[in-house]
């Protein structure tokens, strides 16, 4: 893969969003009640059990009891990522990177936000042939693992099954923060009702991957790497087979393009809004950070 390795990717963040990133990152960890952290909570009469360095002794010879400083609880945090390894992850996104590619671009940015933060992260994968499950871990040697599976999607894969995969994160784990990667294809009433239940327990992001405009393969819209290795007459969906080379520029088939992506857009929007998660579509790998910034702050629902 072209991608930076995970330890060199903090060089790649510029500062003002590495920051940001880190500091939304900060929320999930406090706790309700009092714990060992440097976040202050208030002060409480000592009680036998306390930690003795915890007394504040200026408090204690003003109030003439013993008192002690509590400070919120945090707890490592256990963060889960789905990913969709089925066949459609083969096919190109809006930038002409594979989607398989964006999608370990974004485990990869996930990966390195977590371990800055030294939590654990886990990876659950799979289509219709099966699904792979990885428990939480840290480390830069399991981290590049889960890359690897996140990016496993060929187009001689199954075919996506995305409610399999969050079935299977459902099941016995408990509350994470759980990221889901696939695209608009498998946003249904059945997937969209899963993945409802899913954030009854656990505080869910969604990232959905662009497809490539088959009718303008060289369009603006691809990166400088992505554009020099393009070539649409060996465009070929991932269903259906190599596409005909009439598709490209044919305004007809271009509106009727849109006009589906315009349709399908409106009917995945419908189902999530409805939901208590957020989510983003990415266009590619360009848009990861931005993605990330909005979908771990629970910033806008959509964009």
């Amino acid at each position: 893969m072209s991608s930076p390795r995970l330890q060199d990717y903090s060089r790649l963040v510029a500062y003002p969003v590495q920051k940001k990133l880190l500091s939304l990152l900060d929320g999930y960890h406090r706790g309700e009640g009092a714990g060992s952290s440097h976040e202050f909570l208030d002060m409480a009469e000592y009680r036998y059990g306390d930690d003795i360095s915890d007394i504040d002794w200026k408090g204690t010879a003003r109030r003439g009891q013993p008192v002690v400083k509590r400070f919120e609880s945090t707890a490592v945090l256990s963060v889960i990522v789905a990913s969709d390894t089925g066949s459609s992850m083969a096919a190109l996104a809006e930038d002409g990177n594979a989607k398989n590619v964006v999608a370990a671009e974004i485990v990869r940015a996930l990966s390195w936000l977590v371990s800055a933060h030294g939590d654990l992260l886990g990876l659950v994968a799979g289509n219709a042939s099966g699904v792979r499950s990885m428990p939480a871990r840290a480390g830069v040697g399991h981290a590049e693992t889960l890359l690897r599976v996140a990016a496993s999607a060929t187009v001689s894969s199954a075919p996506s099954d995305l409610s399999s995969l969050l079935r299977h994160v459902e099941l016995g784990r408990r509350r994470s923060l759980v990221f889901v990667i696939s695209d608009d294809s498998q946003i249904s009433d059945v997937t969209a009702a899963l993945l409802r239940r899913l954030t009854s327990r656990h505080q869910v992001g969604l990232f959905l991957i662009e497809d490539l405009d088959p009718t303008r393969p060289g369009g603006a819209k691809l990166d400088a790497k992505a554009r020099a290795k393009q070539d649409p007459s060996e465009l070929v969906d991932v269903t259906a087979g190599p596409l005909p080379t009439f598709v490209e520029g044919n305004q007809v088939i271009e509106a009727q393009w849109r006009m589906f992506r315009k349709i399908r857009r409106q009917e995945v929007d419908r189902r999530l809004e409805a939901l208590p998660l957020t989510y983003r579509r990415v266009g590619g790998i360009g848009d990861v950070l931005p993605a990330l910034v909005d979908v771990v702050g629970g910033g806008n629902r959509a964009a």
